[in-house]
């Protein structure tokens, strides 16, 4: 575990920092990752306390898990960079768990990551309930408030049934088309990337609430040192294009394929955000 702290008017405001136990080498082959606990208070912040907010950084990424009153001031406490966060998943509309969220959007403007694709600033990806969409619209239009950086809210349906689009406000100038994620098998299926799986599920709250659960990739199993010396092969290069799959041929001519000489895959690491 590691602290961050500094003394802000007589208070001292921490940000928890709790590492994954991987050893070095581990590191080096599934990444780095750690949880941020900008504020776990509940109801509203106190002067040495921030409301509900977690951040999870993984190799130069940031996504925050809900984002109650406040969350900017502990934000710039903290050993987070405002240019990493890419993805902001919210729990549930209690304002504990929300009310942080058209600041901190006003925040992380001014450190916007270019696409070296598009030339333009990448996107902020929201998830949450059916009704967090209209939230964001409503706070950011009825301010004023314009972005260079553009935003996506993706809604996840617990309930079933979207709401009426009657209360729906008008897109915002910067709010490019998200989509409605329903449930299919028993949870709900948010994204997939090389490294990560998300998914979520409906948890028993007084209003919809989700539970969110990020999977880590599996990673390749290790390699049989001893097997493979048996067969010529010294520790090396080679060793490096077996684990990426690939076939070599030992001094005797045989050739090795992956399947030979490494064990099973090892299950990736697994995070769970419930409120």
């Amino acid at each position: 575990k590691q602290w961050y702290q500094r003394r802000v008017r007589g208070h001292v405001l921490r940000s928890h920092v709790l590492r994954s136990h991987v050893s070095r080498d581990q590191r080096r082959m599934v990444g780095t990752m750690d949880l941020v606990f900008l504020g776990t208070g509940s109801c509203y912040p106190s002067p040495s306390r921030g409301a509900s907010s977690t951040v999870l950084r993984m190799d130069g990424e940031c996504w925050m898990f809900d984002c109650g009153e406040g969350t900017q001031i502990q934000y710039q406490r903290s050993c987070v960079k405002p240019g990493r966060l890419t993805r902001i998943f919210i729990t549930h509309l209690h304002g504990d768990h929300l009310f942080g969220l058209p600041g901190l959007m006003c925040l992380i403007q001014g450190a916007a990551t270019v696409s070296v694709e598009t030339a333009s600033p990448e996107p902020v990806h929201l998830y949450g309930p059916v009704g967090l969409r209209n939230y964001i619209r409503t706070s950011l239009v009825l301010s004023g408030t314009y972005f260079v950086r553009p935003y996506i809210v993706h809604e996840i349906d617990v309930e079933g049934t979207e709401k009426d689009d009657e209360l729906q406000t008008p897109n915002h100038p910067n709010e490019m088309e998200g989509e409605i994620i329903r449930q299919k098998d028993g949870s709900f299926f948010l994204f997939e990337t090389k490294e990560y799986k998300v998914e979520a599920g409906a948890l028993k709250h007084p209003v919809p609430c989700i539970g969110f659960v990020v999977t880590e990739a599996n990673t390749v199993g290790s390699l049989d040192v001893n097997l493979l010396k048996s067969k010529g092969i010294p520790p090396g290069p080679l060793y490096g294009k077996i684990k990426s799959g690939q076939t070599v041929t030992a001094p005797s001519g045989e050739l090795i394929t992956p399947d030979m000489v490494l064990g099973e895959d090892k299950p990736g690491r697994k995070i769970g955000n419930t409120t």
